[in-house]
């Protein structure tokens, strides 16, 4: 049923449903230490990750977009205010974390 409903849906829909639902990566990704990366070319482990503030909004992001992804497969009323909301959840929650300061999660999208 959720595969023909996402066969039903205009293209746009169908991207933000997608990109909804691959925001689980960033949960998986912070949730799970698999290996420390690299951002502007220093070397980021799990705990600086977490430390840095940038695991909760990791996680944030993780849990509220592929729910708001999900909503859309059922048809739900309300999945794209939830949509909307996670972001500016998102954009907001990143402000008070980082502050207004250079490191933000927008030069990175």
């Amino acid at each position: 049923m959720l595969w023909a409903n996402f066969k039903k849906m205009p293209f746009l829909l169908k991207l933000l449903t997608v990109h909804a639902l691959a925001m689980f990566s960033f949960f998986i990704g912070s949730v799970i230490p698999i290996f420390p990366f690299e951002i502007d070319g220093k070397i980021v482990t799990f705990v600086e990750w977490w430390s840095s503030g940038s695991g909760i909004l990791s996680l944030i992001v993780g849990i509220f977009l592929p729910f708001s992804g999900y909503l859309f497969l059922k048809r739900n009323r309300y999945a794209r205010i939830v949509y909307i909301s996670s972001i500016f959840l998102i954009l907001l929650s990143q402000v008070v974390i980082f502050g207004l300061g250079n490191h933000s999660i927008i030069t990175f999208v």
